[in-house]
């Protein structure tokens, strides 16, 4: 539950200024700067700039460092129980917020006077149903409401991919930055890769590179040494200058966003061969097929058609994207990064995906599906995104990565308006993600057509993969149902190329969820935590399939080649690096494996101290079923956990906050409940009928 701090601050120049600070748990005075105007955090310390509500008159601030005049005082709050304890109450009672706006008046006569069908269907919901559907967990209290730019400039409605891209562009912020100081006497960080070339090996001699020495002291590798230098190999361990911790930098903002509401009016194809050149000349849109590996894999009818993008979203503050009709986006993903408060709402995404066959049988790993990396969200150095009633097919890779990616750079904490330690809070809300569709007029369907087609005519020479499993005895349904259908991976929190002190802070809770033949990654964590509830995991249908081809589908492909796969993976939640997930309220129905730790090494070799590849987990009122025939299991004890790598256990689980308690108290419904609530008109998915009431956060304010 949030908690309210009243602090006052002394600035450089003798004065003082107050501010209510709404946060998610107690910090003290000094852990907070002041960072050109703005209040953030130290390294190592979660606090996220919020909007200030004024307790007393605005007065001019300078910009400096500040110190902590004033004493710390907290309001009293219920706190939720420790997670030590086993006995949860299957339903939490709302939780009172301190609203985030004024209430919408109602007219005495007429509750509904000039309202809309969605604020109609809003209002007469229970109080409960409200907050369910208002923005909760990680980001409870810290989401936006939209409604004040209806009729602006700033609420831009798209019918087509360049007004997209363009409005995309017009929220962006434009910042320039300058280090205006650097020290080197603490701070440092594992820097990998280095000797792979000379390029890498230039750029980290230009951030700044050095070697430990045996007294624990520093040595900086002069700027002009070459990478043909002998007395640097690929096995020392480098390091550089942490530029969060030791760089003061001067930001000047350039230009202001003018863009906060994008609606999505209609479907539109985004896929980069579909692009005029007024959106590609965007600068927010690449193409998302590798040209060099495009060549060795047999690319579908569709992606010679249309291509797939990667969009990016970047530097944006305060942007909703939503559709009142859950209008489609397809044959494309979204890269996040350096931002906050991003909504998405009431979208569909589909058609990413690409079936993965050669017609050369010494290509590498097919069937890993690990040649394109596609997702529809690669969400990466941002805080509070939203992502709610949205509806996600097929995709190639994963369908949501979270990581803040590599290592630390000046050029990543120089990017406003996302200045922080890695904190990042998700928060994933009554969304559908699904397998393909087999239906006969489909995206899947038409693209496996072809391959049997070519195996047909033309003795499956371009779909080799294919014809090993047709020559393996393996039919066409089986084929699509099998394998084409299911979905790959779920989502992934922490890439293995991350440092990895900035995948401990990445924070995501997901909630009110349905989950389709999802074959892996529900969820799949290097570090961080997450908090599941609400949610309805179902892959019965794929794991029949898996069943009857699993042992016969990997002999046949395996005889073209050793390295090819048909791993028919099933597994749920995948925890190591330090993570932590509880899931509550939750079924989970054909999952071979629940629970699983496959990371053998720490993520990216840190150097971190007490970093782990170990993981824990913690299930409270939960409903699990192996397969369609095994007994229900309930208790968590009784789940069996495959440890390939580090070791994950309930005794590992923890969060990661200041106090060690749960960062929020969610609205839980009974696991034997959630089955039928996901199915109703509340329900995981695009929903319609609520027109502008997409534009709210908060629901409860409709009284």
């Amino acid at each position: 539950m949030p908690r309210a701090i009243l602090n006052s601050y002394q600035i450089e120049g003798s004065f003082t200024f107050f501010f209510y600070y709404k946060i998610k748990k107690t910090l003290s005075l000094e852990d907070l700067i002041v960072y050109n105007g703005d209040i953030v955090m130290k390294r190592g310390k979660k606090m996220k700039k919020k909007k200030l509500l004024a307790l007393s008159s605005i007065m001019m601030i300078g910009i400096g460092m500040a110190s902590c005049v004033g004493e710390q005082e907290t309001m009293a709050t219920s706190q939720i129980p420790s997670t030590t304890t086993t006995t949860t109450p299957t339903t939490v009672a709302p939780t009172t917020k301190v609203p985030t706006t004024t209430a919408i008046p109602s007219t005495s006569q007429d509750p509904f006077a000039g309202k809309s069908e969605g604020y109609k269907k809003v209002y007469n919901m229970t109080d409960k149903q409200k907050e369910t559907l208002s923005a909760g967990g990680y980001v409870d209290g810290d989401m936006n409401d939209y409604n004040k730019y209806i009729g602006t400039e700033a609420y831009k409605e798209v019918t087509n991919a360049t007004e997209l891209l363009e409005a995309l562009k017009a929220a962006r912020l434009d910042y320039s930055a300058k280090i205006d100081e650097i020290t080197v006497d603490a701070g440092y960080v594992v820097r990998n890769n280095v000797r792979k070339n000379e390029t890498n090996w230039q750029r980290a001699i230009t951030k700044g590179l050095y070697l430990k020495n045996s007294d624990g002291t520093f040595t900086k590798i002069p700027d002009d040494t070459p990478f043909s230098d002998p007395n640097y190999t690929a096995t020392m361990v480098y390091y550089e200058d942490s530029p969060y911790s030791q760089c003061k930098f001067s930001q000047t903002l350039n230009q202001d966003s003018t863009v906060h509401v994008i609606e999505v009016k209609n479907d539109i194809n985004l896929g980069y061969l579909k692009l005029d050149d007024a959106a590609k000349n965007t600068g927010l849109v690449k193409n998302f097929i590798k040209d060099n590996v495009a060549s060795t894999v047999t690319m579908s009818t569709m992606a010679k058609e249309n291509g797939i993008s990667q969009i990016a979203i970047e530097r944006t503050n305060d942007l909703l994207i939503y559709s009142k009709n859950g209008a489609k986006l397809t044959h494309a993903g979204f890269k996040i990064n350096y931002c906050d408060n991003i909504t998405i709402r009431n979208i569909k995404m589909d058609e990413m995906w690409q079936w993965e066959d050669t017609s050369n049988k010494y290509t590498a790993k097919m069937g890993d599906y690990d040649t394109f990396g596609w997702a529809y969200f690669k969400i990466g150095f941002s805080d509070n995104i939203w992502i709610d009633h949205c509806k996600f097919g097929k995709s190639y890779d994963g369908q949501i990565d979270i990581a803040n990616s590599f290592y630390e750079s000046a050029g990543t904490y120089s990017s406003a308006p996302y200045k922080a330690d890695g904190s990042s809070d998700v928060h994933i809300s009554w969304c559908s993600f699904e397998s393909g569709s087999n239906e006969k007029d489909g995206y899947i369907y038409k693209m496996m057509q072809d391959a049997e087609t070519d195996y047909q005519t033309n003795n499956g020479k371009n779909y080799l993969y294919y014809k090993a499993l047709r020559d393996g005895g393996f039919s066409f349904d089986q084929i699509l149902n099998g394998i084409a259908t299911p979905q790959k991976k779920g989502f992934l929190l922490g890439d293995s190329g991350t440092e990895y002190y900035y995948n401990l802070n990445l924070n995501v809770s997901i909630a009110n969820c349905y989950f389709k033949d999802i074959e892996d990654r529900v969820p799949k964590l290097r570090g961080g935590n997450v908090y599941m509830y609400n949610c309805v995991v179902d892959t019965l249908n794929y794991d029949t399939y898996r069943s009857a081809m699993k042992e016969g589908a990997k002999n046949a492909v395996s005889a073209i080649n050793s390295s090819w796969k048909a791993a028919f993976v099933s597994q749920g939640m995948v925890v190591g690096n330090g993570g932590s997930i509880m899931a509550q309220g939750t079924v989970f129905r054909g999952i071979q494996t629940l629970v699983k730790n496959n990371d053998s090494d720490i993520s990216n070799n840190s150097k971190y101290e007490g970093a782990t590849n170990d993981g824990g987990y913690h299930l409270i009122d939960f409903i699990y079923q192996q397969n369609k025939d095994s007994q229900v299991i309930t208790d968590e004890a009784s789940v069996t956990i495959d440890c390939s790598g580090g070791t994950t256990n309930i005794q590992n689980f923890k969060w990661n906050t200041e106090d060690g308690k749960a960062p929020f108290e969610p609205i839980v419904y009974a696991a034997s409940e959630i089955e039928e609530i996901l199915s109703s008109d509340l329900g995981a998915g695009t929903l319609d009928g609520l027109d502008e009431m997409w534009l709210y956060s908060d629901f409860t304010i409709i009284k």
